[in-house]
């Protein structure tokens, strides 16, 4: 009887979520920081198909995603996972237009940032 109390316990256990289980390592380019919204926007290596089109500063990209907070343009690898509605976004630091529109591509929570890749 004890193992089978002790079953049922770890059962739930053992499919409680965690963070770091829907988390990937990405590598690719930040682009640059978009204040109104307060997101950088990062085009990621085309082995990742996880972003949508994305035209910005005149430039077309294939797989871009959006990620909270301001980044160093360049590249890198990311671990990220999905943007969830608790994931804070910074306040908007500018003055943006009524006609401003968003990003419509992903986006996705950035966990670490490397050089080196992912740990």
């Amino acid at each position: 009887m004890k193992r089978l109390y002790i079953f049922f316990i770890l059962i739930p256990l053992a499919f409680a979520c965690d963070d770091s289980e829907d988390s990937r390592c990405i590598s690719g380019e930040v682009l640059g920081y978009d204040g109104c919204q307060g997101v950088s926007l990062i085009n990621v290596d085309e082995q990742y198909d996880i972003g949508d089109s994305l035209t910005f500063q005149q430039e077309i990209y294939a797989n871009a995603i959006q990620v909270p907070g301001e980044l160093t343009v360049g590249r890198g690898f990311f671990r990220i996972r999905n943007f969830k509605s608790g994931d804070e976004r910074p306040d908007e630091k500018f003055f943006c237009l009524s006609i401003y529109i968003p990003f419509d591509i992903p986006a996705y929570t950035v966990l670490s940032r490397s050089d080196s890749g992912c740990r």
